[in-house]
């Protein structure tokens, strides 16, 4: 049985390849040391049957994501386009990764400028660094999510003369990517875009990250006040 489903995630692998073209990252699937299935692919949704209750869980990463599965109750296996609501760039800076300092603040050396830009993440607000633990998860994260070279979007300038935009690696926005995973505040004050504030409900509701306990540092422009 474990074989056969070896060769049915392989083909799967390969069928992904060739049908998600756009994507940035070849679907894998390898075997762990305690036989799990180590399956790295985009957009996979698996509908599976335990007994008289099915339920469906979608796999939206750019990394490895480990998870077991009764392979006995597989009842379908469907690749899916991009629904995470990131909409890709059309006009963007390509750059390379020099350091990430925080969850909103990275450096980058890019094409069309010989000096480093210090770029601020827009439309959020992650924990300062001294905001123990909850700044060094943010930006952790981020650094996760980040590959050596990410596309910028800049969008305006603040006070101190960073770049404000957004930035993309691996054709996710880390900005909503961020706040999804509930490591980032929406910046009321800064951000125009809806998208953010919806991403930031469902991570409260959710009660992810910095929404499982309340704090300053769900409102970081408030700590740096103090």
């Amino acid at each position: 049985m474990i074989n056969e489903m070896k060769k049915i995630f392989t083909s799967l692998a390969l069928c992904a390849f060739i049908s998600i073209s756009y994507a940035d990252e070849v679907p894998t699937l390898t075997v762990d040391d305690e036989g799990h299935f180590v399956l790295t692919i985009p957009y996979l949704e698996f509908e599976t049957v335990k007994g008289k209750q099915a339920f469906r869980a979608k796999l939206y990463s750019s990394t490895v994501t480990m998870f077991e599965v009764d392979f006995e109750s597989v009842q379908s296996v469907v690749l899916q386009e991009n629904d995470s609501g990131d909409e890709l760039p059309t006009a963007f800076v390509e750059c390379e990764v020099v350091s990430i300092y925080d969850g909103d603040t990275m450096t980058l050396l890019c094409s069309e400028n010989s000096e480093k830009t210090k770029v601020r993440l827009y439309c959020i607000d992650t924990p300062e660094m001294d905001q123990i633990a909850w700044g060094t998860e943010a930006r952790d994260h981020l650094r996760s999510l980040t590959g050596k070279t990410v596309k910028l979007v800049e969008i305006d300038e603040d006070i101190y003369g960073r770049t404000v935009g957004e930035v993309y690696s691996n054709n996710i926005n880390l900005n909503l990517a961020q706040v999804k995973a509930g490591k980032a505040a929406v910046y009321d004050a800064f951000c125009e875009k809806p998208d953010y504030k919806a991403a930031e409900q469902e991570a409260k509701e959710a009660q992810l990250g910095i929404w499982a306990e309340p704090g300053l540092h769900q409102t970081p422009w408030e700590w740096r006040k103090q």
